[in-house]
């Protein structure tokens, strides 16, 4: 028997055979068809699909697989993706500067609303501390001292006390000094003592005593010995309450041909507190 072909089929493709229909006259055939690979629609990308599942119809699409096997539509980007991907490259080095701005603006607050240490106090304390008044205190007496039985100071022309004129610096190598002795009438404590030497230089140191007495260094001496011209401030406010003050020099400067020593505008000054 002559077997008929389905009009575009040639007799040479493989065909299967169904069996007969209840109700139908002969077997028909149908050309096993083999599955080929999709072609996607032009211009359309296409995510296959996990093994075992159809594709969708209308091409592409996510693929995502229910328990029951059912198929989820693809998802479009939220607004929220689609904003961030559009942001500039340069959004992050932006950002980073404004966080490290913050961050600066935000320590400098906190350092400044910090409580001040002790050290703080201390040196306001400090300022705040008002500086002690002095004041003048005239001497019950001035007199030459000189413990080798000399003339020791004497009255000066243009004012003031002034020595002998010696040989040399250290009075002709015939005595250690000579000094004026200031008697307070009482013990005080002093600031200072001032006084000026002329064009010098001159030796001169102070010292202080509760008696009066003979020798230079049975007066203890305050403060460090100075060589010094002009104006002079000895320091006094170490050595404690004295009634005797003794202003020793033990080195004379160049004057009229040989050495001596010119001593004027002697100043006693004291704490108002004293």
């Amino acid at each position: 028997m002559t077997q008929q072909h389905p009009e575009g089929v040639s007799p040479e493709a493989e065909t299967e055979l169904i069996p007969v229909a209840e109700g139908l006259d002969s077997t028909l055939e149908i050309p096993v068809v083999e599955p080929g690979p999709m072609s996607p629609p032009t211009g359309s990308p296409v995510t296959m699909p996990p093994p075992g599942l159809p594709p969708t119809s209308g091409g592409a699409g996510l693929w995502l697989g229910r328990p029951e096997g059912g198929i989820l539509p693809a998802r479009r980007p939220s607004p929220l993706t689609r904003f961030v991907r559009g942001l500039p490259d340069q959004l992050p080095a932006v950002v980073t500067v404004a966080v490290v701005a913050v961050l600066a603006v935000v320590t400098v607050v906190s350092l400044s609303l910090l409580p001040r240490g002790d050290g703080d106090d201390d040196r306001s304390t400090e300022r705040a501390r008002p500086t002690a008044a002095v004041a003048p205190v005239d001497p019950v007496s001035i007199t030459s001292f000189d413990p080798s039985g000399g003339s020791g100071f004497r009255s000066a022309a243009q004012g003031g006390w002034k020595t002998q004129t010696y040989r040399t610096a250290e009075f002709g190598n015939l005595k250690s000094g000579v000094g004026l002795l200031l008697d307070l009438g009482e013990a005080r404590a002093l600031s200072e003592v001032a006084l000026d030497l002329g064009p010098g230089p001159v030796g001169v140191e102070l010292r202080a005593g509760d008696q009066q007495v003979g020798q230079a260094s049975d007066y203890a001496l305050v403060g460090s010995p100075v060589t010094a011209a002009g104006e002079v401030r000895l320091p006094a406010t170490s050595a404690g309450e004295h009634q005797y003050w003794l202003v020793w020099v033990t080195r004379l400067a160049p004057s009229d041909g040989g050495f001596a020593a010119l001593v004027d505008d002697v100043t006693v000054r004291a704490s108002t507190g004293s």
